[in-house]
């Protein structure tokens, strides 16, 4: 399996938006770093710790954008039939 290459798209090219970073096949991201579409994306330890850092404690900032949990037992499988 090859290693995927890493890119920040600079247009939007279905699925990505501008801006995202995704890993690509290596000769998907050589195709959309030549169209102008991508470059190559490297991230430096520093850029990796302040990211981690202003992460943390996002939700203890911002506890409206924390997910909810529905109050409802999921269960799997189909219903049982009722009985008669």
């Amino acid at each position: 399996m090859p290693r995927l290459t890493v890119v920040r798209f600079l247009r939007s090219v279905r699925p990505y938006n501008r801006g995202e970073v995704a890993g690509v096949e290596p000769d998907v991201a050589e195709a959309l770093i030549e169209a102008g579409a991508a470059e190559r994306y490297t991230q430096t330890a520093a850029e990796v710790a302040a990211q981690r850092e202003s992460d943390e404690g996002f939700y203890d900032r911002n506890p409206e954008q924390r997910p909810r949990m529905a109050d409802r037992t999921i269960t799997k499988g189909a219903p049982s039939a009722p009985e008669e």
